[in-house]
């Protein structure tokens, strides 16, 4: 925004800002608050805005500034203009521009002058940018100076007469830097407005649940519950299932439960004491009608490679059991968890209570 230009400036590390007063420039305290503060942008090489000499003018003038406020130069920078063009172009946005100027061929009946250079619509300022003295070489010095709000500056010469050469090598432009808190309130609300978006995923290496599935299995693979988790890098998964399992009769009996990582590629069988509280899975439902909880996990090693869009859908977790008997089972309450461990952090020794 062009109001904040004269005014506000760009952090300089994380304590420092430029500000301008009227076309000078100093150092304050940077302000630690949110709005529009502008950041410096660099050309990718610098360009040459304006040289008043005839012999290699660029611009609308080709003869020296004269002394007074009257004779101050007024340069056109936004858009393009003298070699700052295309790429090299200084956008409409921009509120200051970072240039250098050179005072070249100085002639000054009191021996000495100064360059003032300032935005085009304020006053003209008591300071100066560049000195120089009668008949020096080409004298440069580096000047930030703020833009009016049609992207323009004056140069001011205080005695004789001096052509002026201003390059330029960056601009600033606002940028709004939120630092805000939001409430617990705002972001449940925008959680909401896209819990049904596909382009929302969990963050890298943070758990995404999906609970409370229920499913009937039959004699072919049946997913039973699943999740998604995104991996930022190789590592290992560490993947918890749990439920309940149902059957009325002895003829409801588990072929195999498994943990699958993208697919059944990635298939974990879970057998034998994996799955808790069956010594093995074909004992539940053999005496008959039964009901009993369940908890089992795995550690899967995990690789990005495993699943090429995993920035976009995420690595799939999933549950499968499938019936070996004939009577109904049933399936209640499942619930998976991941969670994401990095390679260089290998998980041991993890304990889980079983139900």
């Amino acid at each position: 925004m062009k109001a904040s230009k004269k005014s506000t400036w760009a952090a300089i590390g994380a304590a420092v800002a430029v500000t301008l007063g009227a076309g000078g420039v100093s150092f304050t305290q940077a302000a630690l608050t949110s709005g529009d503060k502008p950041v410096f942008v660099a050309l990718a090489e610098p360009c040459r805005l304006v040289d008043t000499r005839p012999t290699t003018n660029i611009g609308p003038k080709n003869t020296p500034i004269s002394a007074g406020e009257t004779n101050a130069y007024e340069i056109q920078v936004t858009g393009a203009n003298g070699n700052c063009t295309g790429s090299l172009a200084i956008p409409a946005e921009a509120t200051a521009v970072a240039t250098n100027v050179a005072a070249i061929a100085p002639s000054a009946p009191s021996g000495r002058s100064f360059f003032t250079i300032y935005p085009a619509d304020v006053a003209l300022p008591t300071t100066a940018n560049l000195n120089f003295v009668d008949g020096q070489p080409p004298t440069p010095n580096k000047v930030d100076v703020g833009l009016s709000a049609d992207g323009k500056i004056k140069i001011f010469n205080n005695d004789g007469s001096a052509h002026a050469a201003v390059d330029v090598f960056g601009y600033y432009i606002d940028h709004n830097h939120d630092d805000r808190y939001y409430t617990e309130t705002e972001i449940d609300a925008a959680l909401d407005a896209k819990a049904n978006s596909a382009d929302i995923l969990p963050a890298p290496g943070v758990v995404s649940n999906t609970e409370d599935e229920s499913t009937t299995l039959s004699g072919t693979v049946a997913r039973v519950v699943s999740t998604s988790i995104r991996v930022p890098a190789d590592g290992f998964l560490v993947v918890n299932v749990s439920g309940t399992f149902s059957t009325d009769g002895a003829g409801g009996q588990l072929a195999f439960c498994r943990i699958t990582k993208g697919g059944t590629a990635g298939a974990i069988p879970i057998i034998g004491s994996d799955i808790e509280p069956y010594t093995t899975l074909s004992d539940f439902g053999a005496s008959g009608a039964q009901i009993s909880g369940f908890s089992a996990h795995r550690v899967l090693p995990v690789s990005v490679a495993d699943n090429p869009l995993f920035i976009t859908t995420g690595q799939a977790i999933g549950f499968d059991c499938q019936r070996a008997g004939s009577d109904t089972i049933s399936v209640t309450n499942a619930h998976i968890s991941a969670t994401y461990v990095p390679r260089s952090y290998a998980p041991v020794g993890f304990v889980f209570p079983t139900l």
